[in-house]
């Protein structure tokens, strides 16, 4: 809902998308809710499960900040924020952590809280950011298979990001490219983004 009014607060009848990471999931239920809206969508590390990893590689990351929280209360866990926001390199601060260490009123909100009042509040935001829902979390395989928007997809390779789940993408969708492992290497960025251009420029209406 926030990305469609974004397009309709500057205008745009149609737009391309690009996403990374867990952007591509945001990407595809942007297209699955509004298809009229999206001319093509750029999937960059696609997010996955398959064989080589579970659910659980994508919640523990939460896990430390619980920990934390549980070992030391909740101005533990402000305290972390404080020294280091970036929740992907500071797990313990949490993922609320950029906004406890900006804002003091959403900090003493956060300390006000007990222990596993903060600890719930961790576990509803996990599971709706990486819902119970594989392979691809905010779409259907059925949905996946039956798309008809153009999607370059640009394989990833870790467990979050696992180039099966790309390959699977570019086999199955009926309008997927997909570009080889690699395509973020130095040497070839400057193919990359001719490549990224000319796959939306072809997919530009008109």
């Amino acid at each position: 809902a926030d990305q469609l009014a974004v397009l309709d607060a500057v205008g745009a009848e149609r737009a391309h998308v690009m996403g990374g990471c867990i952007g591509c999931a945001h990407a595809w239920n942007l297209v699955k809710t509004a298809p009229e809206r999206i001319s093509a969508a750029v999937c960059q590390n696609p997010v996955g499960i398959d064989e080589t990893n579970t659910l659980g590689t994508f919640y523990a990351m939460f896990n430390e900040t619980m920990r934390l929280a549980r070992a030391g209360g909740v101005k533990a866990v402000t305290a972390a924020a404080m020294e280091n926001p970036l929740f992907v390199m500071n797990n313990g601060a949490g993922p609320f952590a950029p906004r406890i260490n900006a804002d003091p009123a959403f900090r003493a909100e956060i300390e006000a809280l007990t222990t596993e009042g903060y600890v719930a509040r961790i576990i509803r935001f996990r599971d709706g950011m990486w819902p119970a829902t594989p392979p691809y979390f905010t779409v259907s395989e059925e949905w996946m298979r039956a798309c008809a928007t153009p999607m370059l997809i640009l394989p990833g390779q870790d467990p979050f990001h696992p180039t099966g789940i790309a390959k699977r993408i570019a086999a199955e969708a009926k309008a997927a490219q997909y570009v080889d492992v690699g395509w973020a290497l130095p040497e070839k960025k400057a193919e990359t983004v001719a490549t990224v251009r000319a796959f939306l420029k072809a997919n530009t209406p008109g």
